[in-house]
């Protein structure tokens, strides 16, 4: 894992592989001091790929921040806050997601592509935000960006995650 992210947010199913998969971050995290990871445990059966994707970026509290702000600064009516406003209108949420990473454990690229198209529209930015990935990544498309990386020494197979280093949608590692 690159140094200079410090926090994770790992989408993972909700199964064995997955809490497998959340004790080895955790002694990574504990081995290399990182600072914190956010687990968001999707269900095998039909999971909601979009409700996942809203969780992941905490999109419902950031929009009703936006929208908290936006109530403030019209009651303002200063020509500061008029300003302010007129930039928030073009957002759909205030402030960041609190991660520098996104670990997505697919069980499928079926699943990944499903993750990964439906993330940015909740403001998980591909280019703002670092998407890694297990070894589905290396099923589909394989983009020469991309390259193995381990979690821990001790793991092996299960937490070997792919890192691509420039994502975009006509190129999916």
């Amino acid at each position: 894992i690159d140094r200079g992210i410090d926090k994770f947010a790992v989408i993972a199913p909700d199964n064995k592989y997955g809490n497998k998969v959340k004790d080895e971050i955790n002694k990574f995290h504990n081995v290399n001091n990182n600072s914190s990871s956010q687990f968001i445990f999707y269900p095998t059966k039909d999971p909601d790929y979009y409700e996942i994707a809203r969780e992941v970026s905490n999109y419902d509290e950031r929009k009703l921040d936006l929208d908290n702000r936006v109530k403030l600064l019209e009651e303002l009516q200063s020509e500061s806050s008029l300003k302010e406003l007129k930039l928030l209108r073009n957002k759909d949420t205030l402030g960041e997601v609190d991660f520098d990473a996104i670990i997505i454990i697919a069980r499928s690229f079926s699943e990944l592509t499903n993750f990964i198209s439906i993330l940015p529209y909740y403001d998980v930015d591909p280019k703002k935000v670092k998407f890694i990935g297990n070894s589905i990544w290396g099923k589909g498309h394989h983009s020469k960006r991309c390259h193995d990386s381990y979690v821990h020494k001790s793991v092996g197979k299960a937490a070997r995650i792919r890192h691509c280093q420039k994502w975009r949608s006509e190129s999916i590692c």
